[in-house]
């Protein structure tokens, strides 16, 4: 029951489902803005490259970033990874949070976790149509550390 009062309390911050087609709306925001903005700040041509390379962070959301598997999953070397976050860390489509470890040394090292910062484009982009499907799947801890 806790579950269901949460959901429905992370979906009417940004992605609601009362609203008909937001998910349509999600889908023109992104064709818009991310695809066609960001993919010019990484001057990137090849469409499906940059789908792959932005869906493959949704669903690593909330967890370590291992920049070398996602680096393997795209197909380009980590350096590229890592700028490419950091085009949509400035464009505010990501947040990252840094590991906080006492060592310092340690800290340096450490992988950050990426969190998207608008609920509704992650849940688009995981294919999240309905609150329901937030609250089963793997994602919902992650989902809901967002809202």
């Amino acid at each position: 029951m806790a579950l269901k009062i949460m959901s429905s309390m992370a979906f009417c911050q940004g992605y609601t489902v009362r609203t008909r087609g937001l998910f349509r709306t999600y889908a023109n925001y992104y064709q818009t803005y991310i695809e066609l903005d960001v993919r010019q700040l990484i001057e990137l041509k090849d469409v499906s490259l940059f789908e792959k390379f932005i869906k493959l962070p949704a669903g690593r959301v909330g967890q370590l970033m291992d920049y070398q598997a996602l680096s393997n999953a795209v197909g380009v070397i980590a350096k590229t990874i890592k700028q490419r976050l950091s085009v949509l860390e400035a464009s505010y489509v990501v947040a990252k949070l840094p590991p906080y470890v006492e060592n310092f040394g340690k800290r340096v090292v450490k992988s950050p976790k990426y969190f998207f910062t608008d609920a509704g484009l992650l849940a688009y982009l995981l294919g999240l149509k309905h609150q329901t499907r937030c609250c089963v799947t793997h994602y919902s801890a992650a989902y809901f550390k967002i809202c």
